[in-house]
């Protein structure tokens, strides 16, 4: 069997958005103990699991959540589920990816200018 050489890409990993939401994921659980993802903070099993073995919970529905402490994922949440979760007077920790954010204020601006044409 002949030798093989293993190649890696000068970048390779996590995203900048997905690395920012794991830190702020291992900060906050330091800080508080238990939280809550509202939904899988990243679509990495072997993380998943080390994060829920520090505590953190993850959950698909802001009804799962009745206090405490809520991360955002990188991939954002819908305005309704944020605004849910302040209803409830749950505290927020927002990990959303800046180019996510971006895209989401560029989608609600068009969703308002849309809206404010009259049709007939």
């Amino acid at each position: 069997m002949k030798n093989m050489e293993v190649i890696v890409a000068k970048k390779c990993g996590f995203c900048h958005g997905v690395e920012n939401a794991i830190k702020m994921a291992e900060k906050k659980l330091t800080e508080k103990g238990n939280i809550y993802s509202l939904g899988a903070i990243i679509h990495n099993k072997d993380v998943v699991e080390q994060l829920a073995a520090k505590g953190l919970k993850t959950v698909e529905s802001v009804d799962e959540v009745k206090s405490g402490t809520v991360l955002i994922r990188s991939h954002g949440a819908a305005p309704e589920q944020i605004e849910k979760l302040k209803a409830k007077g749950i505290n927020i920790v927002d990990a959303t990816c800046v180019l996510v954010k971006r895209v989401q204020r560029i989608a609600s601006e068009l969703k308002a200018r849309l809206h404010s044409r009259s049709y007939r």
